[in-house]
């Protein structure tokens, strides 16, 4: 079966930014190379980044981990100093 691929350069999907194709994944799907607005990279495939799957480089999720854990440690510095 012949698929044809649609350009998505240049293309904003969240924070993402569609700069170039980068190849055809195993699952035959096309894979696209990505800026995040917080200056990281990653590759995607344009099924995930149609569908919302693929949003960001994975900063979000850092920065949710980070802000979790920093709400932790005032939970932990609060309760010592009791």
């Amino acid at each position: 079966m012949f698929w044809t691929r649609k350009d998505e350069t240049g293309n904003r999907y969240g924070k993402l930014r569609v700069t170039a194709f980068a190849s055809v994944n195993k699952q035959g799907c096309a894979c696209w190379e990505c800026d995040c607005d917080c200056g990281g990279h990653t590759v995607a495939s344009g099924h995930d980044l149609r569908r919302g799957h693929t949003t960001t480089c994975g900063c979000a999720w850092t920065n949710a981990f980070v802000e979790v854990n920093r709400k932790k440690e005032e939970v932990s510095c609060q309760q010592q100093q009791q």
